[in-house]
């Protein structure tokens, strides 16, 4: 029996092309399925390159760009390192660190320590105890130097070469950017030069 065929006849070159028949109608869609998966998997294969290779960059939220980081130490209820406003004070500082602890030298803080004075990232504040004063007063008082860290506008001033005037600036440094690791650091206050510190550095003494 004779299969129905519907046909639709194009020439070309001669030739006469069915494109009705089932046969080939089958043969067309299996071509078609089979471009289309290979575009598919074409897109894919890029797709994922493009992913693998990107970098997503996050940026600091605004607050941690406002924010400093300071050490807190010695005689507070609650020494560490805290995470304060860029515009914070050495007040805010205290606070944030539980207040001076009972043994804290208040009269020393008074005199030594400024509360309005501005921090700056990474400063270290140290708060001295009645027992690290005693014990640096007797220390100091026996070698006869001159504790950079403890000192009072006084002392500074019965050095050679240092009047009331340098003396403040040398308090005021100390306040505004914590202790002096070394006597090397005098240096950096304003109008103390290499010849005075030549002149004073035996003198002087951090610890």
């Amino acid at each position: 029996m004779l299969r129905k065929i519907y046909l639709k006849n194009i020439m070309k070159d001669g030739d006469i092309i069915d494109f009705k028949s089932a046969d080939h109608r089958q043969s067309l869609i299996g071509f078609a399925g089979i471009a289309l998966l290979a575009i598919g998997f074409i897109y894919y294969i890029f797709s994922q390159t493009g992913q693998g290779s990107r970098v997503e960059i996050i940026p600091a939220s605004e607050s941690e760009q406002n924010q400093i980081i300071v050490d807190i130490s010695g005689a507070v209820e609650k020494p560490g390192v805290y995470k304060l406003a860029s515009n914070s004070r050495v007040n805010e500082a205290l606070v944030v660190a539980g207040g001076l602890s009972l043994d804290a030298d208040r009269e020393w803080v008074s005199k030594t320590i400024n509360l309005a004075a501005p921090l700056k990232d990474g400063i270290k504040i140290y708060i001295r105890s009645t027992k690290d004063i005693n014990n640096d007063e007797t220390k100091n008082s026996n070698s006869g130097l001159i504790n950079l860290n403890t000192a009072n506008i006084n002392q500074f001033d019965s050095l050679p070469g240092i009047g009331p005037v340098t003396a403040q600036k040398i308090i005021d440094y100390r306040d505004q950017n914590g202790s002096f690791a070394t006597k090397e650091d005098l240096l950096k206050v304003p109008g103390v030069g290499q010849k005075l510190f030549d002149q004073i550095k035996d003198s002087m003494t951090v610890w």
